[in-house]
């Protein structure tokens, strides 16, 4: 012990401290338990006792603080590992060298584990060995704003330990190996990601969902992002839940291949991708929420007949027919393990494959009663999801329609719908409606009321009878109108008819017109086209056929499309086909197509300029156009070659050299011509196409002056 004096011992340092000199000479340091890495010494390394502020941890059961990023370069023992809430970096990153290996034991502490950081990144990209000897060990989460904790390489579980945090702000991303034997217990506010590289091949644990407790806020959720194909929980693996408020996603193709047991809980399974060799469920008196996406196509359960489903139920939403299945044949669920599960709101059958499915359901009520307005909630319909093309569908509360369907008639009732109800989408999906078995595909039944088809709406029928939109009931100035609305885009490929109980209604047309069916507006329609309405691509004809004459049975048809819009295209028609017809076109550029009226009355008010507007076509028809006196063009292409038979065009507002027709005077024939009335005269047309109304004066005899401005002269000069 002499072979340093006391002065001389106190000018050592070994491993960051004053060491004591033993009876042999030998140099030692005394315990050091707790140290905080900060990296003072700035190359990062475990080894470096610079880099710790109370030198180099140097048992195993020391309890360390990681303020900075550490790299790990021999294999290290400790009890706990944390950061802290003030000095630590906003993300702190452990890493290796030398293929070394942290163990964390919990030796003398109760959450070995800790992020105290708020919204702090801790992460591990090494080797961790959890391997303690003692009560329950747990991964803490102590503060909030997104914080994480992440395990990048492998985690290897030699005894349980339970996650948990003080909120739900958080997240444990597992994206590595987990392996070893002890479980991993998900305890309240749990927010469990499995990443796209996590592998769950080799772990002999159980993922166990002990939080939750029925609150929303102490909800245990865990999501597997793993890859399609990998392994989020291996064959014979087990998802046990063994409290309520556990929600579980799985978003890879054929990575759930393990089993699952909710005992006496309710948690919710969301499975978004084929799995082809899922496992077993086990049940006491809980329910299982089994959630599929649209999209899925094949959900293959293992044999269950001989798995405990108790009194609890299976409640499949989302499922179409044979999509669902259980082993290979009939027997993969008992008679009564079968009446334990519902399909979209149904008890199903199962048929020589194992697979399940439901009888049609052709008439059901969309209530929102599960109050997810989705079509895919089983729970929002009063007879389940419809599963046939032919299926009658009333709407009483918004729908979001996630997946592409096809109905023959969609309404809403007179009494159960609300007085709004909205159609919207994901998922691009689309709605068709065909009319099949049906003559009023769409209805609006309800008073004062307005359907809403936020979405792209198809309409596709075989039917030979004349389909029908419907507006059965009216409303009021004060209470508002009937209407249907669609906002996206309406396609027809066949014919459809428009018509109302009474004038107090409205159509409105507000994205794009498509297709090649007609649009018949019939008696009493009311038909506005909106600011964003688009008819360009509209390769069908409109069609007034309603009117009759009365003005209770008056068609009327009001363009507000945007200027420079296109309400009716170029080459498209505007058919006239019975009397009591009103059109009004309010924006600049926007009729570009052609009228035909026949032999009826129709009346026609441009508001703003047209710079390209098509031609007419009469029988023995009076076409009314009226201009307002603001306009200063409406130029209609050359109608020297239609066919205007014994009808008249009688135009009101215009002043001379506004309307034209071609770009020369041969735009009008001389037949043609004698056929209009600008004003209430018989007008010219000049060099340019334009019509005007020539001055004449009977000349005095009496050899009196007459002066006359802006006037032309025409015949004879006397």
């Amino acid at each position: 012990a002499s072979g340093l004096t006391e002065n001389q011992l106190a000018l050592v340092l070994l491993n960051g401290s004053t060491p004591l000199i033993n009876d042999s000479g030998q140099l030692y340091n005394s315990s050091i338990s707790e140290s905080t890495f900060n990296n003072a010494g700035g190359d990062n390394l475990w080894s470096n006792a610079a880099n710790w502020s109370a030198g180099i941890p140097n048992v195993d059961t020391a309890k360390i603080i990681v303020d900075a990023d550490l790299i790990v370069d021999s294999n290290k023992t400790v009890a706990q590992i944390k950061n802290n809430s003030s000095t630590s970096a906003d993300s702190v990153t452990i890493t290796a060298s030398n293929d070394v290996i942290l163990t964390i034991t919990g030796a003398g502490v109760t959450q070995p584990i800790q992020n105290n950081k708020n919204a702090g990144s801790f992460v591990f990209n090494l080797p961790v060995v959890f391997d303690s000897s003692g009560d329950t060990e747990t991964l803490r989460f102590n503060s909030g704003g997104d914080q994480s904790i992440t395990f990048s390489s492998s985690l290897t579980l030699n005894d349980p330990l339970t996650v948990s945090g003080v909120n739900k702000n958080h997240d444990l991303n597992l994206n590595g190996s987990l392996l070893g034997s002890g479980n991993l217990i998900f305890a309240s506010k749990t927010q469990a990601n499995f990443g796209t590289v996590f592998d769950g091949s080799s772990y002999a644990g159980t993922l166990t969902s002990a939080g939750g407790g029925g609150t929303t806020n102490n909800q245990v959720t865990i999501i597997s992002n793993v890859a399609d194909e990998g392994t989020f929980l291996k064959s014979g693996g087990l998802l046990n839940v063994t409290k309520d408020g556990a929600k579980i996603t799985v978003n890879g193709a054929n990575t759930f291949k393990g089993n699952i047991s909710v005992a006496d809980y309710n948690p919710s399974l969301t499975i978004n991708k084929n799995q082809s060799s899922a496992g077993t469920i086990a049940m006491g008196s809980g329910t299982l929420t089994l959630t599929v996406a649209a999209s899925l196509t094949s959900l293959a359960f293992a044999d269950n007949s001989s798995s405990d489903w108790g009194t609890g139920s299976l409640v499949i939403t989302g499922a179409g027919n044979n999509e669902i299945s259980f082993g290979t044949d009939a027997s993969g669920l008992t008679e009564n393990q079968l009446a334990l599960v519902l399909l979209n709101g149904s008890t199903p059958v199962i048929n020589s494959s194992g697979q399940l499915s439901t009888a049609s359901v052709l008439i059901s009520t969309f209530n929102n009663t599960g109050g997810d307005n989705l079509w895919s909630n089983a729970a929002n319909w009063s007879a389940g999801i419809p599963t046939d093309n032919t299926a009658k569908i009333t709407i009483n509360a918004d729908l979001i329609v996630d997946s592409n369907k096809t109905v023959a008639q969609i309404k809403i009732a007179g009494s159960g719908s609300a007085d709004s109800v909205t159609i919207t989408a994901t998922n691009n999906a689309t709605l068709t409606i065909t009319g099949v078995g049906v003559t009023q595909p769409i209805q609006n039944n309800k008073k004062s009321s307005s359907f809403i088809f936020n979405l792209p709406v198809v309409f596709d029928s075989s039917e030979d009878a004349t389909e029908t939109l419907r507006l059965n009931s009216g409303g009021d100035e004060t209470s508002g109108f009937a209407n249907v609305t669609f906002s996206s885009s309406l396609t027809l490929n066949d014919p459809l008819t428009v018509s109302g109980v009474n004038k107090n209604h409205d159509l409105n047309l507000n994205g794009s017109l498509l297709g090649s069916g007609n649009l018949i507006f019939a008696t009493k329609t009311q038909a506005n086209f909106g600011t964003d309405y688009d008819g360009s691509s509209y390769a069908g004809i409109l069609t007034a056929a309603g009117g009759g004459g009365t003005t209770n049975n008056e068609v009327t048809i009001t363009s507000n499309v945007s200027d420079e819009g296109t309400f009716l295209k170029s080459g498209g028609l505007l058919n006239i086909i019975n009397e009591g017809v009103s059109i009004t076109v309010n924006g600049v550029n926007t009729l570009k197509g052609d009228v035909t009226l026949g032999d009826n009355d129709p009346s026609l008010t441009i508001n703003k300029n047209q710079s390209s507007t098509g031609t007419i076509a009469m029988g023995s028809g009076t076409l009314t156009l009226t201009v307002p006196e603001s306009l200063t063009t409406l130029a209609f292409a050359d109608n020297s070659s239609s066919d205007w038979g014994t009808g008249s065009l009688v135009i009101t507002g215009a002043g001379n050299n506004e309307i034209s027709f071609g770009t020369d005077a041969s735009g009008l024939t001389e037949n043609q011509l004698a056929l209009v009335l600008l004003n209430g005269s018989t007008p010219v047309i000049n060099s340019s196409g334009q019509l005007s109304i020539p001055l004449f004066f009977n000349l005095p005899s009496n050899n009196n002056k007459v002066w006359v401005t802006s006037a032309s002269c025409i015949g004879n000069t006397d």
